[in-house]
């Protein structure tokens, strides 16, 4: 199965704590990020083949998240 997490937005909701990073990559408990949040709980389903991430504000910074 393949999922799509959605993760372009600007967040200006919850601003000023996006105005340096994505939505995405902002601490839960400071320890997890709501990004490895999403990853974690998709790996764990028996089914996960693909896992795709749509993104567009501070892409760079996602990119390198994912690259850990």
């Amino acid at each position: 199965m393949k999922y799509i997490i959605l993760a372009a937005g600007k967040g200006t909701r919850v601003l000023p704590l996006t105005l340096n990073t994505p939505k995405v990559l902002l601490t839960l408990n400071s320890k997890v990020t709501l990004l490895d949040y999403q990853l974690n709980q998709l790996i764990k389903t028996k089914n996960c083949q693909e896992i795709i991430i749509v993104a567009g504000y501070k892409i760079d910074m996602i990119k390198q998240k994912c690259k850990q």
